[in-house]
């Protein structure tokens, strides 16, 4: 069945359903981190799947993986993808890209690399596993690395291994690899060979030359600054190419030498760069692909992009329904039935522009549209909800909170918006208050709460008949508040110093700090089910925190996603989370 599911092609938009470790995953956008080249084609790691795309950059084919793709290596015909803890095996013919088996490893592959006889990977648990390649595969050794492997690159009988504080090991290949010797390069991230010469990049933003004369024992010949992190390397026609995140990229000649590029690229994370006879192309993550050409380095500048991205970012829930906030591509409903296994999907019409936050409360979804201001849809014509009120808001609206007949609407830098669906119709507003930022919203009666991250939690209060706000206080023990959840008598405000703050809002003008937790990493969003608070974190993924003693809450173990947590929902089965390349459906005990 699997087989069947990963030949099948899709958009980067597709509903198709692909299995992960911890769930069901919908809504696949390509994260972009790794590229190889075979006669004019790009093979790309892609997040959930394989990316094939011409040099042109014209089209796209994606095959789909149930494990989060980011490494790629090439050797010969055969394309092999790093994904999860193992290791999958492409065919390239005439009939097109075939998968033809799949290596495990003991831990997330984290580095690759080929040849016709032989396949490496490296992990973030400090293995370096080699395999043998030809009519029958066979494991040759588990080796341990001097530590997490972050680059790897094979030099006729040796094979030379970037990591990271553990510098950079050698093993001599054969039909018993072992390690010969470790260089004191500590960072070492990224690797590559030019014309005999190892050159490795470190985390200090150096890049360090090393004479290959004796390949077990390479012998340091020169250093030059790169200005910024490396944490890709490549060569082609006696120049060196380096990716360095959103600081772009840059260009050295074997010398050293830094070259003045007429365009110098600042439009993205530059995971990976490959250089070739077709131009030079960038990974850029989730922004796609970019191919650069020149009649010379220094005369590199854009000529086609691959963007074809539509990230998951904000997720709701209520009763059967789910809903997705996916930027450019609107908001999308989801219909789970109970004892039912199978999504059902549609969609708000028209589509917002730019979909940033979604709530589901009775038959309405609420979206916020960062582009645009406040939309409201019914969910009675699902699966195409029909756009019953809209209200155009500056700013960049992102999240509502409802109370009575009033909805408050948080617009980012340009505060906080209440509005008011009126007996003859239409939605109006009814008092803004700029002049701060709002990040989210959460209210209790006529006392609304406001998570700025530049000021703290603003506690304010509205009167007049909703003609007039005022600020009551700002709570002092929440620092810079990402996210908000009210859930009765208690509020969870969300601080990006890596806490989650419980308060006791019994009295709502004069919140109290019931509990601190302390999690060590930034959370972006909230949801509550029973008792168990569900924090989305990024690239840590969900991590479930106990408050049925709301004093004394109990951190749990994060539960994995592959891409970044930025919003969760929850309902008595299962977890909803917006993990920007894709959105999960997690099942729950």
């Amino acid at each position: 069945m699997f087989a069947a599911l990963l030949l099948t092609l899709m958009t980067a938009s597709s509903e198709v359903e692909v299995l992960f470790e911890e769930g069901r995953n919908y809504f696949i956008s390509g994260d972009f981190s790794d590229l190889v080249e075979v006669k004019g084609t790009i093979y790309a790691a892609s997040g959930f799947g394989l990316t094939i795309v011409p040099a042109d950059l014209s089209v796209q084919e994606h095959i789909p993986t149930p494990h989060y793709s980011r490494k790629i290596a090439l050797a010969g015909k055969q394309v092999y993808l790093g994904e999860g803890n193992r290791i999958t095996e492409f065919k390239i013919s005439t009939r097109g890209t075939q998968m033809l088996t799949t290596y495990p490893v003991a831990g997330k592959v984290t580095a690759l690399a080929a040849r016709k006889d032989l396949l490496v990977a490296g992990t973030d648990s400090a293995k370096i596993v080699i395999f043998s390649q030809g009519k029958e595969s066979k494991l040759l050794g588990a080796i341990d690395a001097p530590g997490a492997v972050q680059d790897l690159f094979i030099y006729r009988e040796f094979l030379y291994a970037a990591c990271g504080r553990g510098g950079v090991a050698i093993i001599e290949l054969g039909e018993n690899p072992s390690i010969v010797r470790a260089m004191d390069v500590s960072g070492a991230q990224a690797l590559t060979v030019a014309e005999d010469l190892l050159f490795v990049a470190t985390t200090a933003a150096d890049i360090l030359g090393f004479s290959l004369a004796e390949p077990s024992s390479p012998q340091r010949k020169k250093s030059f600054s790169s200005g910024s992190e490396v944490v890709s390397l490549a060569y082609y026609n006696k120049h060196l190419y380096a990716a360095q995140g959103y600081a772009g990229y840059s260009v050295f000649n074997l010398r050293g030498e830094r070259l003045e590029i007429a365009e110098p690229f600042r439009q993205g994370d530059v995971a990976s760069i490959l250089a070739t006879k077709e131009g030079v192309f960038l990974a850029l993550r989730e922004r796609g692909l970019v191919r650069l050409e020149g009649k010379s380095p220094k005369e590199l500048k854009v000529a086609a992009r691959l963007e074809q991205n539509s990230p998951s970012v904000h997720t709701a829930q209520s009763g059967a329904f789910w809903a997705v906030a996916r930027d450019r591509d609107g908001a999308s409903i989801g219909r789970l039935l109970k004892g039912e296994e199978c999504v059902t999907w549609g969609h708000a019409e028209p589509a917002p522009k730019k979909a940033a936050g979604v709530l589901l409360s009775g038959t309405y979804l609420y979206v916020a549209d960062a582009d645009r201001g406040a939309s409201i849809f019914n969910l009675k014509t699902f699966p195409f909800a029909e756009r019953k009120f809209d209200l155009n808001q500056p700013g960049t609206p992102q999240r509502f909170a409802l109370s009575e007949d009033l909805i408050f609407l948080a617009a980012g830098d340009r505060g906080l918006r209440v509005l008011l669906i009126c007996p003859c119709g239409p939605l109006q507003q009814r008092v803004a208050l700029q002049g701060i930022k709002a990040a989210d919203v959460a209210a209790k009666d006529s006392i609304v709460y406001v998570a700025d991250p530049d000021s703290g939690l603003r506690v304010m209060v509205v009167r007049n008949k909703s003609q007039e706000i005022h600020e009551l206080s700002i709570y002092p023990g929440v620092i810079s508040p990402q996210a908000l959840l009210r859930r009765d008598d208690v509020l969870y405000a969300a601080d990006s110093i890596g806490a989650i703050v419980a308060l006791d809002i019994s009295e709502a003008k004069n919140p109290r700090q019931l509990s601190f937790a302390f999690i060590e990493t930034q959370p972006y969003g909230m949801a509550l089910e029973g008792s168990t608070l569900y924090v989305a974190c990024g690239e840590e993924g969900v991590l479930p925190i106990d408050v049925s003693d709301v004093r004394n809450p109990v951190i749990g173990e994060f539960i994995e996603t592959p891409g970044r947590a930025l919003s969760v929902a929850a309902s008595d089965d299962y977890l909803g989370v917006a993990d920007y390349t894709s959105w999960m459906l997690i099942p729950v005990d």
